[in-house]
């Protein structure tokens, strides 16, 4: 339990770098969600991937980063690296810290890990 809270954590880190131009966004292979839970099973179900648990979708469909993958996809750059380039894309890497905010503090919760 306490590992996810960390990865959370390490993730909304990753999100406020991309916020603050610092960081760029290179899906899988900087997310540290995706790292411990995508990589590891390499099959993309995301066993055991807290974003899963809150969504119950994998590759973190059901999520803000559908609309942030695809935005920047058609308007920054059809391959990764995604860095915010716009007044959109600034509000979409946002939505996407936010969310994962709000499923670490869902985490906490759930799992009494305040």
């Amino acid at each position: 339990m306490k590992k996810n809270i960390e990865l959370l954590k390490q993730s909304i880190k990753k999100w406020d770098s991309i916020i603050d131009g610092t960081g760029v966004d290179e899906g899988i292979k900087n997310c540290p969600l995706c790292q411990e839970y995508w990589e590891e099973y390499g099959s993309g179900d995301c066993l055991y991937c807290p974003i899963r648990e809150y969504t119950g979708e994998t590759c973190c469909n059901g999520t803000p980063y559908t609309d942030w993958d695809m935005y920047c996809y058609h308007e920054y750059s059809e391959s990764l690296p995604y860095k915010v380039f716009d007044k959109k894309s600034l509000s979409l890497a946002e939505e996407e810290r936010d969310f994962i905010q709000r499923v670490l503090e869902w985490y906490k919760e759930e799992y009494n890990e305040m």
